[in-house]
């Protein structure tokens, strides 16, 4: 039996694109998944560290003298790797108790286009429910676990260097200084607004900005440079909390901010950024990345209660 020639050369063209295909892991929708993660924007949200107790870890009941895992699920759902952490359990010592030793430390990375989601490590802790009073039957205990880590967040929106305040050159201007506001970059401490000022000082300009940060994360803000110390409230002192220093570049110039260290008020404050040297009236308007790198450390505590009973109550 013959086939016509063109039937063979179809054939033989579409072995060769499905083998094209295969080579490559796939027809061009591997390829486009793969281009949409690489242009994807992880710097968003206000996550950092999340913590949570495993179901059934700690039980709901337990019976005295009895062992038992305690574990603990880790997520970096930031942007930033987190390298300089701790964890440390808060337990009732008269009735729970440590039967080996505690990975405290904390290294574990954030979202990423390998981990979009950041990365998931389990902690187990092996402990041991102590005896019951001699006059009660149970005993309600409360597990405590605190999480204090370096964290930093970065944002690079675009300002404008108007040095045309007072709108008097003729025809349109490429940009104008106005207030920016944001939702959060990939981490507990967010950059929420960017207010805009060109500040007149003779014949020059003073960009200056007036940058507002929040707390969004539901934790604590603490000192970057104490994270091991806080955790362990070893000789804390007042300056240990609330404290962010901040670096920020208008190109490759690098501005002067004040308060810095900034120590938060509340859960919202604001810092100023100006470039002294500024630019002469005559210059040109235009458009510039303005570069804000936070660093801080972060601390939250969850909590889960479990009942030790006397054997045999039940």
């Amino acid at each position: 039996m013959t086939f016509p020639k063109r039937l063979l050369l179809a054939a033989l063209l579409l072995g060769l694109v499905v083998l094209a295909a295969g080579c490559t892991g796939g027809f061009p929708f591997a390829e486009k998944r793969e281009a949409g993660l690489s242009s994807y924007n992880f710097r968003t949200g206000t996550f950092g560290l999340t913590m949570e107790f495993l179901k059934g870890s700690p039980p709901a009941y337990i019976f005295e003298d009895t062992p038992f895992d305690l574990s603990i699920k880790l997520q970096n759902l930031g942007a930033y790797e987190i390298t300089d952490g701790v964890i440390v359990l808060g337990l009732e010592d008269d009735y729970v108790s440590r039967t080996g030793s505690e990975p405290t430390a904390i290294e574990i990375r954030g979202k990423s286009i390998s981990e979009p989601y950041g990365e998931v490590q389990i902690r187990t802790y092996g402990l041991r429910s102590d005896y019951v009073d001699d006059y009660s039957e149970t005993h309600h205990s409360v597990i405590m676990a605190t999480a204090c880590y370096r964290y930093r967040t970065e944002a690079s929106p675009t300002v404008c260097i108007d040095t045309d305040v007072y709108n008097l050159r003729p025809g349109p201007k490429p940009c104008s200084a106005s207030t920016l506001t944001f939702a959060g970059q990939g981490a507990p401490v967010a950059v929420t607004q960017v207010e805009q000022q060109m500040v007149p000082s003779g014949d020059y300009l003073i960009p200056q900005f007036i940058i507002t940060v929040e707390n969004k994360g539901g934790g604590t803000i603490i000192d970057p440079y104490r994270v091991s110390e806080i955790c362990s409230s070893t000789g804390t002192t007042v300056e240990d909390w609330n404290t962010i220093y901040l670096e920020a570049f208008m190109g490759d110039r690098l501005l002067d901010c004040r308060p810095n260290p900034l120590r938060m008020r509340s859960g919202l404050d604001t810092i100023r950024c100006y470039y002294q040297q500024g630019f002469p009236k005559e210059d040109p308007t235009y458009s510039t990345t303005l570069d804000l790198r936070l660093d801080y450390g972060y601390s939250f505590t969850v909590s889960q209660g479990m009942t030790i009973e006397k054997a045999g109550i039940r």
